[in-house]
């Protein structure tokens, strides 16, 4: 890697966990930062060939915009800034049509992955990818139970960033599992928001 590369990789480390903290207390300035974090990480994902992150991150940089009009409505709508602060739980219908879903968009992207044969770890990168489409979307409903998935995610991805040498994003991805931690039992003291 270049000196650019390692710049720009932590820079995405530093802005990820940025939006992560951001992210813990609510602040819809997060989804900005983490628009941020996924420009950085589409760049250095894609010179590493680890092209389902690489989609990953432009999924992200989408739901950042998403997330930043969805979260902006609902404090118009509730009053302002203040009203942000709640949650809403998973309901098990939205919970099996996700998982239905992940299921679906794994095979195909791990399929995608292998058959292109240049990603040094299709299957892994397709459950991260897919996992975090999943728990991106959670997020910007606002389900608590997001965090649990996270955790999972940055287990995964951990793995990966290792394997790949990727040592400011494996560090990233040790605190971002610790984070997920965290922000799941502090987002349990929201109240729980009128779905």
């Amino acid at each position: 890697m270049t000196e650019s590369d390692i710049l720009i990789e932590i820079s995405g480390a530093v802005t990820g966990l940025l939006y992560v903290y951001l992210e813990i207390i609510q602040k819809r300035s997060m989804w900005i930062v983490g628009a941020l974090s996924a420009i950085a990480y589409i760049i250095i994902f894609g010179s590493k060939g680890l092209y389902g992150a690489t989609l990953l991150q432009c999924y992200f940089l989408i739901m950042s915009v998403y997330g930043w009009i969805t979260w902006g409505m609902e404090n118009k709508q509730g009053g302002g800034e203040s009203s942000k602060q709640g949650v809403r739980k998973l309901s098990l219908f939205v919970l099996l049509l996700s998982f239905l879903l992940s299921a679906i968009f794994y095979f195909i992207i791990s399929r995608i992955l292998i058959l292109t044969g240049e990603d040094p770890m299709p299957k892994a990168d397709a459950l991260a990818t897919v996992l975090s489409i999943t728990a991106t979307f959670w997020v910007t409903r606002r389900y608590r139970e997001n965090w649990l998935l996270w955790i999972a995610v940055n287990l995964i991805s951990l793995y990966i960033y290792l394997n790949q040498g990727l040592y400011p994003t494996s560090i990233l991805y040790a605190v971002y599992t610790v984070a997920a931690v965290a922000g799941y039992i502090h987002w349990r003291k929201f109240r729980q928001l009128v779905v």
